[in-house]
Parts: C-alpha cells; sequence; structure tokens
C-alpha cells in the first residue's frame, strides 16, 4: 500500500541488528552507518559494544571513524578501551572541521585534555571562528583548558554569535574558567534580554552571578525565569542569589519559601532557606521560612555539621555557624505554635547530641553571642529532650562554644547560664564565663 510506513518494535529489529553485526562489524567499513543509527536513535549500547570494538579494531584510522568515536562515547561507552584509536585518529584528522565532534565527545566522556591541546589549539586556530566552535570551547574550557590561551578566540566568537541561544554555553564555560567578567558583559545582557526564560538560562545566571555580576541588571529576567520554574530543583541554580535580595516581590517570595520546602533533602536548601530567615525575619512570611528551615534540618546530613565534612564540598564550620545563627532566629520568630516549638526542640537536640555543630560553629575565632540558645537548651533539658548524662559529649562541646563567646557579650552570657546552672546544675558549666 503506497503511502504507508510500518514501524518495527525493538523486538524485531534488535534480532536482525545484532546479526547483521556479528557478521560484518569487523569486514565493512559501512557498518559506521548502522552503529550510529543505532545509538542516535537510542539503540542500547551494551548490546552492540563488542562488534563497535571490533569496528575500530578494524577501521579506526579512517576519517569516517568520527561518526563512530562521538556516537558510542555520547551513548557512555568506555572511552579508555578506545583512547589510543582516538588519539591516533585526532593525529591523522585533528586538522579537518569536522574533528570538533571527536573533540567534543572525547572530552565529556573524560579525555586527557592536556594529550590533545596541540591538536585543539591549531583547529581553533584554522576554525575558531565558525558558529560550531562553540562546542570546542565549551568542552576543552571544563576539561581544564587553559583560557588565556583561547581568550581572542572566544572574544571574537562572542563577538559573531554571542546573542544566538547557543552562545549560553561559551559564556559559562568561559566565566567558569575565570574569564574576566566585564568584557563580556554587554554581550550577556543582551543574551538574556532574548533568551533570559529559556529552561537552560540558569547556567548563565548562575556562572555571570557568581562571577560578581549586578543582580539589579538582570532581576527581570532572571525573577522572571525563577517564576517559571519555581517547581523545579533546577531552581536551586538562581535561588542562591534571589535569596539575597532585599524587597522581593511577594509571589517571588513564597516561590522561593515553597521551593525549600518542596526540595529539602537537597544540599542547597538549607542555605537558601537560612538566607531568607535572615533577611525576612522581620516579614509576614517569617513563619513560613522557620518552618521550610525546619525540614530542611529534618533531612540534613549530619556529617556537613564538622570542620571537614567527608565527601562534601562545602564549609562546614560556616554551614554550623549559620545554622545556628538562624536557629536563634527561629526560636524569636512570632506566631509559632506548639507544634512548631516541638519541632525546633527536637531539631535543636538532635543537633547538639548527635552532631560536632557547636564545635565546628567557632572553629575560626570567637563564637556568635546567642543567649535564646542558651535559654532554650534550659529549656530543653527541663522537658528531658536533653539529659546531662547521656547527652554529656555534646554538652561539653555546647560548653566550649559559650566559652568563645566574645568578651564584650560575657553580661548576657552571665544572665543565660544563671538559668541554666538552676535547671541543671553541673561541672560543665565552670569557668563559664572564663575570667576578664
Amino acid at each position: 500500500m503506497r503511502g504507508f510506513t510500518r514501524v518495527f518494535s525493538s523486538d524485531e529489529i534488535v534480532p536482525n541488528v545484532e546479526v547483521w553485526l556479528s557478521a560484518n562489524a569487523a569486514r565493512s567499513l559501512k557498518t559506521s552507518f548502522v552503529v550510529r543509527a543505532w545509538l542516535d536513535a537510542g539503540g542500547q549500547r551494551e548490546l552492540i559494544d563488542r562488534y563497535v570494538l571490533a569496528w575500530i579494531e578494524a577501521f579506526g584510522a579512517t576519517e569516517a571513524a568520527q561518526f563512530v568515536y562521538r556516537a558510542w562515547l555520547e551513548a557512555g561507552g568506555q572511552r579508555d578501551l578506545i583512547d589510543r584509536y582516538v588519539l591516533a585518529w585526532i593525529e591523522a584528522f585533528g586538522a579537518t572541521e569536522a574533528a570538533r565532534f571527536v573533540y567534543r565527545a572525547w572530552l565529556e566522556a573524560g579525555g586527557q585534555q592536556d594529550l590533545i591541546d596541540r591538536h585543539v589549539l591549531a583547529w581553533i586556530e584554522a576554525f575558531g571562528a565558525t558558529e560550531a566552535a562553540q562546542f570546542v570551547y565549551k568542552a576543552w574550557l571544563e576539561a581544564g583548558g587553559q583560557r588565556d590561551l583561547i581568550e581572542r578566540h572566544v572574544l571574537t566568537w562572542i563577538e559573531a554569535f554571542g546573542a544566538t541561544e547557543a552562545a549560553q554555553f561559551v559564556y559559562k564555560a568561559w566565566l567558569d574558567a575565570g574569564g574576566q567578567r566585564d568584557l563580556i558583559d554587554n554581550h550577556v545582557l543582551t543574551w538574556v534580554e532574548a533568551h533570559g526564560t529559556v529552561e537552560t538560562a540558569k547556567y548563565v545566571y548562575d556562572a555571570w552571578l557568581a562571577a560578581g555580576g549586578d543582580f539589579a541588571k538582570i532581576s527581570r529576567s532572571c525573577l522572571a525565569w525563577f517564576s517559571e520554574h519555581a517547581a523545579t530543583i533546577e531552581a536551586g541554580f538562581v535561588l542562591k542569589y534571589i535569596a539575597r535580595q532585599k524587597a522581593l516581590p511577594t509571589n517571588i517570595l513564597h516561590a522561593a519559601i515553597r521551593w525549600c520546602a518542596l526540595f529539602p533533602k537537597t544540599d542547597e536548601a538549607v542555605w537558601r532557606a537560612m538566607s531568607l530567615l535572615r533577611t525576612y525575619r522581620w516579614s509576614d512570611e517569617a513563619l513560613a521560612i522557620v518552618r521550610a528551615f525546619l525540614a530542611c534540618l529534618r533531612f540534613l546530613n549530619l556529617n556537613r555539621l564538622s570542620r571537614k565534612p567527608q565527601g562534601v564540598d562545602e564549609d562546614g564550620s560556616l554551614l554550623s555557624h549559620l545554622v545556628l545563627n538562624t536557629l536563634a532566629l527561629s526560636i524569636g520568630v512570632l506566631g509559632l505554635d506548639a507544634a512548631d516549638r516541638d519541632e525546633l526542640g527536637i531539631a535543636h537536640a538532635k543537633l547538639l547530641a548527635d552532631s560536632t555543630i557547636y564545635e565546628a560553629a567557632h572553629t575560626a575565632g570567637e563564637a556568635n553571642a546567642h543567649p535564646e540558645l542558651i535559654h532554650h537548651v534550659s529549656g530543653l533539658i527541663e522537658r528531658g529532650l536533653i539529659d546531662l548524662n547521656r547527652d554529656r559529649v555534646g554538652l561539653v562541646r555546647f560548653a566550649d562554644w559559650m566559652r568563645a563567646w566574645p568578651e564584650d557579650a560575657y553580661e548576657d552570657l552571665e544572665l543565660a547560664i544563671s538559668r541554666l546552672r538552676r535547671v541543671a546544675p553541673s561541672d560543665l558549666w565552670d569557668g563559664i564565663p572564663p575570667p576578664r
């Protein structure tokens, strides 16, 4: 029947592809078309790995091998199995314009950038002004390429193509590599005006603001982006900067609080909630922010509250310091109900007993003075949530934190510690405050 196209199921295709590849993989150069079509269509790479490797063994030195290298690496193929073939191919064909596909796929798969620096730089010299050079700039810079070696080429490229949507990849890679932000400010601002609400604009906002860009100059577009994507986990890319802003529109502030409550398990959520409460503790939304902060504490990995957290790339001392500050602010927020107060008590008791937060919070010097935390601990002891014997190790850290208060806060400390001594007499409180 004319005009009718049969759609084959994968169950029908897979056996035929495997049979054909087993017979032809190492015999026919044209096998590259089948491999590329299969992988580009989302076919399961593992089913044809052995045939691809056999083909590369036979034809990996041909120019057409570029298509197989790209497709197989982008599909997750084990790069080190073909490194020697790819490097040999680059020696032979690395100066061709199409070599960009191999450079990009190999570098993004973790290839050692310095092994091909000479070839990439020669390629950029020849083709760096083409629009497609964006892929090489991005891959090479993200792999650790030396930015200043290609700076003039990148800036020339931005002059020509900086208004295209895909320029976002070059902006991010160049800024993340330490590129001088003010050299491209005008181009970035023009790009934001045109593309600021596309989903991937988050990468440009994050890189440009992290490099010191002025939030006020992109606030309209950035807030519009956040409003549109606030229910996604990726909104955290820009919320980091939004949460620091004063006088946010009410709908944006509500969306920011909601994000923290929706994604409390993310590493970023607790930071965002703390920023919001510092800025908006006197607002009508303070109570909602406290509740979002408590949701984050429920899922907080307590290992992060140590001087040098294992497996976490952040400053544990700073995080500890800010969590205590925010806990102190939370205690004083108006409108807390019984459930809120119970949750604050449980969270504080857990932090004191099961983490090193009170030790890490003053690692770099004096502790911040928070009498409300001392009063709160007194209340937790009265309620049985903290026990002098069971939780002695945590209370020792708590006592040392009080000893680290600045001298100008000793009067507040004297008043707060007097209640603690009445509620829970102990040698733990000896020498607090320290002699002047």
